[in-house]
């Protein structure tokens, strides 16, 4: 795949579609009789470590903060924007309906040592903040405002959730920040040659980034590493309801993972990924954390499957490469419990 400028052409009466390329911006001219797509793609998908790090880190994607106070989801396309794009050479207003809407919800805890290394004084206010806390990652699902199909919008959205409280997102710590920093979407999975439609532009893929413990064998100060996983996203409709399915790579990508659907949880236990972490560095007056790593993740899902198994299915469809580039296909295969 190349990398393309920024490029803008008019036409006369065409609707532009914004996409991304190896994280270079391009805007492509489709037909008069198509609407405004406002979203990015992606043409290819990283497969190694190495590849997934650039990718990470051209991605200028992160989670974008949903503020305290606001609906912790907004569902029934009750949220409006507007963007701006330009059309014949002009800048204009291209108004959308929304919907946003839940895709996991990450939960945390520590262990007993781990609580018993907090500092006495504020030890109280770490714990209430991790135990009573989560955070809730959310796509948005648009269409133009007078109507017409549904599609994802390509960046995440994340929230503070309170357990036991559904309806408005919680204010922000600094640590919180930092994860949903490093929860990245690098566009809307649409491979060479596939048409440009709403039906085309609901996959999404999304890189997570987290600092990991890796426990030394021999005793001593335990390793950190960074640590990179895939975030999947499908949108199904139920008639004119939205539906996201949800997914995520473990094992360093060697295992596919079909969540349980969003819920707003109670307690970490009911959590899509409950992180077991530790506080690895404070701030200078050691009383706030200002550094963390997850010693162990636990996951609720409905499917677990090999990467590899995934591959020989698609192997045994007659399709052209592997499941990570037949992700559509592979994922509503799992939906559609074809692939288990």
């Amino acid at each position: 795949m190349r990398n393309v400028g920024l490029q803008s052409q008019a036409l006369p009466s065409c609707a532009l579609l914004l996409s991304v390329v190896m994280g270079a911006a391009i805007v492509q001219v489709t037909t008069a009789a198509e609407p405004i797509w406002v979203t990015k793609i992606v043409r290819e998908i990283p497969k190694n470590e190495a590849a997934m790090a650039v990718a990470h880190q051209q991605s200028k994607d992160a989670s974008v903060q949903v503020s305290a106070g606001e609906s912790l989801l907004l569902p029934e396309f009750a949220g409006q924007y507007e963007y701006r794009v330009t059309v014949d050479g002009k800048r204009t207003v291209q108004p959308v309906a929304y919907s946003r809407l839940g895709v996991l919800n990450f939960g945390m805890t520590l262990t007993p040592e781990d609580k018993a290394e907090l500092p006495i004084i504020s030890k109280r206010r770490i714990l209430s903040r991790v135990q009573g806390n989560y955070i809730s990652v959310q796509l948005r699902v648009q269409r133009d405002s007078t109507g017409g199909e549904a599609y994802l919008y390509h960046k995440p959205f994340a929230a503070v959730g309170a357990y036991g409280n559904e309806q408005q997102a919680q204010q922000f710590a600094a640590l919180m920040e930092d994860t949903v920093r490093e929860i990245r979407s690098i566009g809307l999975y649409v491979p060479s040659g596939q048409s440009i439609n709403a039906e085309t532009l609901r996959t999404l893929v999304g890189i997570n980034k987290t600092k990991i413990v890796v426990e030394n064998q021999s005793g001593g100060t335990p390793a950190l590493q960074d640590h990179y996983e895939f975030l999947f996203v499908r949108l199904r409709m139920d008639g004119e309801r939205p539906v996201l399915h949800t997914f995520g790579t473990t094992e360093y990508r060697q295992q596919l993972n079909y969540f349980v659907p969003y819920t707003a949880p109670r307690n970490p236990d009911e959590c899509t990924i409950k992180s077991t972490i530790v506080f690895t560095a404070y701030t200078a007056a050691k009383q706030s954390p200002s550094a963390k790593a997850v010693r162990k993740v636990d996951l609720r899902p409905q499917v677990s499957l090999t990467m590899e198994t995934a591959n020989a299915f698609v192997n045994e469809q007659g399709f052209e490469g592997d499941a990570l580039d037949n992700l559509t296909a592979t994922l509503d295969a799992v939906i559609d419990g074809q692939l288990r």
